[in-house]
């Protein structure tokens, strides 16, 4: 467990590169291919956290100044997707989280389930913040893991029509 959490200690500029690597081995790009898809991923979200915390502090100072000079109380900024986004992506439940929404997202093709290969990485950062959510309030990495997965099978459900057995099929 030690390991695991010095791996995830890491973040995301690391840990993502080196599950698209794995990924595109599996999927038997070559070794060069996948080397420059994992990097492109790596430096995506190294631009991705450079941008927001300069836009933080940035923007902070000004906002400071903006509520002290209209003398309201105001002690929450919110500076859009990208701060959720990033927040979502530095969570220790990413490796996990994407892994295993990729995993289902096969199984569910496989079993005839879906017809739809969920490639779309960016807007995991959506399932992300939800278990990030709730492995912060009840500290369980399982529990948030289950609660992004729970949330990617509702999503791919709307989305996709995906046959599961609480919902009734339509024509």
């Amino acid at each position: 467990m030690e390991l695991v959490s010095s791996v995830l200690q890491l973040g995301p500029t690391v840990i993502m590169p080196i599950i698209f690597f794995v990924f595109g081995l599996l999927f038997r790009l070559s070794l060069g291919k996948a080397f420059k898809a994992a990097m492109t991923v790596g430096v995506g979200f190294e631009g991705l956290l450079l941008i927001v915390a300069m836009f933080l502090n940035t923007l902070g100072p000004v906002t400071a100044a903006m509520v002290k000079r209209l003398g309201v109380q105001l002690t929450i900024m919110d500076a859009g997707w990208a701060t959720s986004a990033s927040s979502a992506w530095s969570s220790p439940l990413v490796p996990f989280v994407v892994t295993g929404a990729i995993l289902l997202n096969v199984i569910l093709l496989a079993c005839k389930s879906t017809k739809i290969l969920n490639i779309d990485m960016f807007n995991y950062w959506l399932i992300l913040l939800v278990g990030t959510l709730i492995y912060t309030d009840t500290g369980s990495i399982i529990l948030g893991t289950c609660g992004s997965l729970l949330l990617y099978l509702l999503a791919l459900s709307l989305e996709t029509g995906l046959r599961l057995p609480f919902r009734k099929a339509t024509k």
